[in-house]
């Protein structure tokens, strides 16, 4: 069990979902399958600090890329789901 003063703080905010067209789910999220069927694919997440965040996926083994100020993981490593980590504020 985690002591609570070693957890991390999280605070989550909901924006409005956004529904790509197939080319930008391509760009913005290599490697997911492209098939039709409607489905939650990715998930961004706005973070205090994306260093920390890139250091702690590496210390992990989670693999990732980074592209135009965004920490994209590989489907894969998250059961299908890409998760897109940004730095605050830029949501």
């Amino acid at each position: 069990m985690l002591c609570p003063a070693f957890m991390p703080q999280v605070t989550v905010r909901f924006a409005a979902p956004e529904i790509p067209c197939p080319g930008e789910i391509a760009r913005r999220l290599p490697g997911l399958a492209a098939d039709s069927l409607p489905r939650f694919c990715a998930a961004r997440l706005a973070v205090t600090d994306l260093d920390a965040t890139r250091r702690e996926l590496q210390r992990n083994g989670v693999d990732f890329q980074i592209t135009d100020g965004v920490l994209l993981t590989s489907p894969a490593a998250s059961h299908g789901l890409a998760l897109e980590f940004v730095e605050q504020g830029t949501i």
